[in-house]
This record gives structure tokens, sequence and C-alpha cells, in this order.
């Protein structure tokens, strides 16, 4: 036996003496009476009667608490138990949604949506699995489950339900989703970004450069995309113009508003000075491109030039063979000069450019346009073999891009 136990026992041995001696001495007396009911005992029957009651209650409550503590100890367990199944569960599904079994995938994360602590994200997964697999109802439930799920996640749903709308092409549909998302959120950037692409897809050019301004401020998008969107969005603007009742006018006020920076643009310039000479504007179209060619000579824009009738040929025709100082074998401005030497009755002058095209390069449009001048002066021997060297290259272009 310990010493601890030794104590223990002659303490309890001293103590029942003890309650021996005094319950000899004088036994006392306790009577209890509850309506017809009565009790009488000793003190000191009492007393044991009552240290007994409180051991035993202290033995129950006890109990009680190992009983309840193994409960919290089991259901701990099965919680435990229920989120380690739902995170493979949810394991399993990314991987099947990775692998494309969309329908396996959808299944397997919506299952584990209900014990896992975050279910708005196996909800959206299964949301992308059911869009993938074609099935846009259930795309559209689990989106509206992941919602409800989490309310404050409303921003984070709407965005996946615009994405996958725009997946499919529904740029219409996604504007609509993203639309009070602007109104409720104008400053969120990933709202913005969305945005701008879906009214780029639109050609919503307006709504692009306000998107962008608001971007820009923010700070929230890539410098190159922005420029990219900005660039895209006064050509969109140019080109609608066209369709424009006063087609030239609507060019003209659309220019003025495009940023100084983009008007050397030579893409720009070019839907610009197309505009302008589809709308009979020619002499506009001429001048806006001779600025931006004395400017930033571009292969493009030349050769629009060379297609420009404008009210003075010949100043149209010196300026251009202005620019052969600096590019004196250039095919496409050869090929321009002998188009504009045309326009300004130069038939020689317009053979002798066009031939040193042909000796620099193998263009098929200036074999064409000297086959005309050949045929126009009577040469049909001539004018007929250009003509077929023409069609050669170009079904030889032809080959090649097939």
């Amino acid at each position: 036996m310990t010493t601890r136990g030794l104590l223990i026992l002659l303490v309890a041995v001293g103590a029942g003496t003890a309650f021996g001696v005094l319950a000899l001495r004088d036994p006392g007396y306790v009577f209890i009476s509850y309506g017809n009911a009565t009790l009488e005992t000793s003190v000191w029957f009492a007393v044991a009667a009552l240290v007994l009651l409180a051991g035993a209650a202290s033995v129950l409550l006890t109990l009680l608490r190992r009983t309840l503590r193994g409960r919290s100890r089991l259901s701990a367990w099965s919680r435990d138990r229920r989120l380690r199944n739902a995170h493979a569960r949810t394991v399993r599904g990314v991987t099947q949604l990775a692998e494309g079994n969309f329908a396996a995938a959808r299944s397997a994360l919506e299952e584990a949506a209900r014990d896992v602590e975050t279910p708005v994200v196996n909800l959206l997964c299964a949301a992308v699995a059911a869009h993938a697999a074609g099935d846009a109802p259930e795309r559209e439930r689990l989106l509206a489950s992941a919602e409800t799920a989490m309310p404050n996640a409303g921003i984070a749903v709407a965005l996946a339900r615009a994405r996958l709308q725009g997946n499919d092409g529904e740029w219409r549909a996604a504007q609509k989703t993203l639309g009070q998302l602007l109104t409720d959120h104008p400053r969120h950037p990933g709202v913005l970004r969305l945005a701008l692409e879906c009214s780029r897809r639109l050609e919503d050019w307006e709504t692009v450069l306000e998107l962008v301004g608001r971007l820009k401020k923010l700070r929230a998008i890539d410098g190159n995309a922005l420029e990219d969107a900005t660039h895209a969005a006064w050509h969109g603007r140019l080109v609608a113009s066209r369709d424009s009742a006063t087609a030239a006018d609507h060019a003209r006020r659309t220019w003025k508003a495009v940023p100084k920076g983009l008007k050397s643009d030579p893409l720009l310039v070019r839907a610009y000075a197309e505009t302008l000479f589809a709308s009979a504007d020619a002499d506009s179209a001429e001048t806006a491109l001779r600025t931006a060619i004395a400017t930033d000579f571009d292969a493009d824009l030349v050769e629009l030039y060379g297609r420009v009738r404008s009210g003075r040929p010949n100043r149209q025709l010196d300026a251009a063979a202005g620019w052969l100082e600096t590019h004196p074998e250039d095919p496409t401005l050869l090929l321009a000069l002998g188009r504009l030497a045309m326009a300004s009755d130069e038939p020689d002058r317009a053979r002798t450019y066009l031939e040193s095209c042909i000796g620099v390069s193998a263009s098929q449009a200036a074999r064409a346009e000297l086959a005309s001048l050949y045929l126009a002066a009577g040469d049909v021997a001539q004018g007929r073999r250009l003509l077929e060297q023409s069609l050669e290259a170009g079904r030889a272009v032809r080959g090649r891009d097939d």
C-alpha cells in the first residue's frame, strides 16, 4: 500500500471511530413530517444518509459528464469523417472536371457541397461542369444554389454566370447579367474587366471607351490590354460611321474626338480615309493619307493612297513621287505611282512605274494594271500575256495559302 493510501485509511478509521463515539454518547433526534408521512431517526443516521446521497450524486454527475464527453467525441469524429469524405469527393470531382468527365464531376461536387464548410466553391465548380456538359438549366440551378448557400458571394456567382454565358457566345445575356453588378459595384475591377470584354464582343464601342476610362482610374487593367481596347474602340467607331446617312460628317466628328496620340496610328488613319473615300470625299481622304504617310511611311496607307482619286490627281502623283527618294524600290509605292500616273493620263510614266514594280516583286496587281495599259494602247498580245501571268500568280498565291 502506498503512503497516500495508508493516510486515507487512517483518516477513515479515525473518522469512523469519532463518529461511533459521538453516536453512542448522544444519538440525537430528527423528526421529518410531510403530509401524512413522517420520518423519525437519529441525527447521526441522517448525517450519514446525506453523505451517502452526496457521494451517489457526485458519482452520477461524473458518469453523466463522461457520457456526454464521449458523445461529443463521437460527434466530432463523425463530423471529421464527413469532412474527410467530402474533401475526397471534392478532389475527385475537380479531377473529373479536368479530365472532361463532366456528369460525374457535377455529381461528386454537388454531393460534397452538403458537408464542406464552403459549399459555394463546390457548387460553382459543379455549375461549370454542367455548363461544359451543355446542360444550361442545370447550370442555372447550381448557380442559384450557390447564391443561396452564401448570399454574400453574389458578385462571384454573377460573374461566373456571365463568364459561362460568354463562353457560349451569349454576350447579350452576359451583358444583362452584368448590368445590375455595374450599378451596384461601379468600381469592382473584376466586374469592369468582364463588362469590357462583353462590350468589345458586342461592338458597343461607346461603352468600351467608358469602361476603359474607369479601369484606367482604378489601375485595374494591364497597360497593353488598355491600349488594345482603346484602339479597337476608336477603330470600331470609325468603321461604324460608314453606316451613317452622313458617313463623311460622322467620320470627321469621330476623328476629331480621337486622342491626339492615336491619330498617327495607320489602322485608324486607314479606317478614317476609307470611310471618307467611300462617301465620295476623296479630297479629304487624300489629305489624311498624305499627312500620315509623310509622317510615318506605311505600306497599307500607300496602297490605299494609290486608289484614291482626288480632284487634283497630278498633285497627288507628285506627292507620291516625292516618297521615292527614301523608298526607291518599294513595290507598294511603285504600284501606287503606276495607278496615279494612269489616273493623271500619263501612260508612259505609269508603264515605267508598273514595270519597275514587277521587276522588284511578283505583283499580280501590277501585272493586271500594266495589262490594262497595253490593251488600251491596242497591244492585245502583250496585254493578254500579262493577264495570264497575273492569273497564274494569283493561283500560285492561293495554292500556298491552301
